[in-house]
């Protein structure tokens, strides 16, 4: 019903700004209201960065977002899948659009609840999970996988756009067998998500998929590092065994820590990092792939005395943000509350519900080098609320930051009115992009898919 619905709504199809080749189906058509353009140069065409939205969108058949983009591959189970991209500017989003071709359209399809997610993306390619394809593996059957793909844009007269269905992982991981002992509960899932999982692109020929494990060494007693290991171009996984993590630049081992991992992000074609925005972040450095080693490198001091609070508004997981600053360095963006007044934290006057400073570092990457993070870049509400570009948009928190892979000074933010005791059916939420360095806004659009999607993005290239 809700596909014969939607056939009503291709008028709006030209307010994507996706090229129509063979057409878009529009369930969750995206209207993006009017983009205010700010810096000298317009909208790219052909942007040679993204703000890809993590969760697809589902179309029928006969439709792709845009035909220069489409790949085809065939799930586990032998079903037909198509993907395609509508591509945007930032700070417009862009959308991947997914849709099995030949699959009949009744209620047991839709029962499977199919639906796309974007893992990870470096370079040209991008990882995928496909849920409602979950299936246990044999012997013991106590674990659940589910497709994983990997589509990697075309290169003009070179090849075409391609989706490759990974291998399952079949081995067992030591963290995983815990899981097994200690949970009841049957299959368990065997996933890959943002937080553990991520790709390298290291040249033409060679794709990594990865999957971070940390676990305690009770002999050791310290936390150990491994890694789960497919070359695209293989048949199967591999482990590499568990390793020590390295304090800093030192030898001196990590102690036993509390937390996970928020997300990963590679940088350059060595490099990949995993940052728990509590702390700090691990940094993989996969030049010597046969024994990779493992860095804990925490945040700057002032941000550390900062915990997660479950009551916390807004959430840190929407208040930083961490991304590759370059083939070398990483950028660092943290949105803290602070007392009208100026001084950190919030307090309980009524102008410190809404005051904040965002403040930006970057570190250059070595492995034999002193790391140290620099300060460059401090805004505090205030100042960007006056800034031209900003009428209109609610005095509230800037959330969940990305950092441009054009230029790291640039940084995209989401801000939203739902905080300021709004109706349900008047939240809105804008895309902002800003220089932190010269203070400037770049340009702002509306979002108008639903909520929820605008605090999902990372940032991709999709070019070779």
């Amino acid at each position: 019903m809700q596909r014969r619905l939607a056939l009503s709504l291709f008028d709006g199809l030209s307010l994507l700004g996706c090229r129509r080749s063979i057409g878009l189906w529009p369930v969750h058509l995206l209207s993006y209201g009017h983009r205010r353009e700010l810096s000298d140069s317009p909208a790219a065409t052909d942007p040679r960065w993204l703000l890809l939205n993590r969760h697809g969108l589902r179309g029928d058949g006969s439709s792709v977002a845009d035909a220069s983009t489409a790949a085809d591959s065939h799930t586990f189970e032998g079903r037909h899948l198509r993907v395609s991209f509508c591509l945007e500017a930032p700070p417009a989003s862009s959308f991947l659009y997914y849709d099995l071709p030949d699959g009949d359209e009744d209620e047991d399809d839709d029962d499977k609840d199919y639906g796309i997610t974007v893992v990870a993306a470096h370079g040209d390619s991008v990882l995928l999970q496909m849920n409602g394809t979950g299936r246990r593996l044999p012997p013991s059957y106590d674990f659940c996988v589910y497709d994983y793909f990997v589509y990697r844009a075309g290169a003009t007269g070179v090849r075409p756009p391609s989706l490759s269905l990974l291998p399952a992982r079949e081995f067992t991981t030591k963290n995983e067998l815990r899981l097994a002992e200690s949970r009841l509960d049957r299959p368990l899932s065997r996933s890959l998500d943002e937080r553990h999982a991520g790709i390298l692109r290291r040249g033409d020929d060679e794709l990594m998929v990865v999957e971070l494990e940390i676990m305690y060494d009770r002999t050791l007693r310290r936390d150990m590092a491994g890694l789960c290991v497919l070359r695209v171009s293989s048949d199967g996984w591999e482990i590499k065994q568990p390793v020590p993590i390295i304090q800093g630049n030192g030898d001196i081992l990590l102690p036993h820590h509390r937390r996970g991992t928020d997300t990963g992000f590679p940088v350059g074609d060595r490099f990949l990092c995993w940052a728990d925005y509590t702390s700090g972040f691990l940094l993989c450095d996969m030049a010597e792939e046969a024994t990779p080693k493992f860095w804990y490198v925490p945040l700057p001091h002032e941000v550390m005395i900062r915990y997660s609070d479950d009551h916390e508004v807004p959430p840190m997981k929407h208040s930083r943000g961490m991304g590759a600053a370059g083939d070398g360095a990483v950028k660092f963006v943290s949105i803290d509350t602070r007392c009208c007044c100026g001084g950190p934290g919030r307090s309980t006057c009524e102008g410190s519900r809404v005051a904040f400073t965002v403040t930006t570092w970057t570190m250059n990457l070595s492995t034999d080098e002193p790391m140290t993070w620099v300060k460059d870049g401090v805004l505090e509400c205030e100042k960007l609320w006056a800034l031209p570009g900003y009428e209109g948009l609610p005095h509230a928190h800037l959330l969940c930051p990305v950092v441009s892979l054009e230029n790291p000074d640039v940084v995209c933010f989401l801000v939203s009115n739902h905080s300021l005791g709004v109706s349900y059916e008047d939240w809105t939420e804008w895309m902002i992009k800003i220089d932190m360095k010269n203070k400037a806004i770049l340009s702002v659009v509306e979002f108008d898919s639903d909520s929820w999607r605008a605090y999902h993005h990372l940032p991709a290239k999709l070019q070779s």
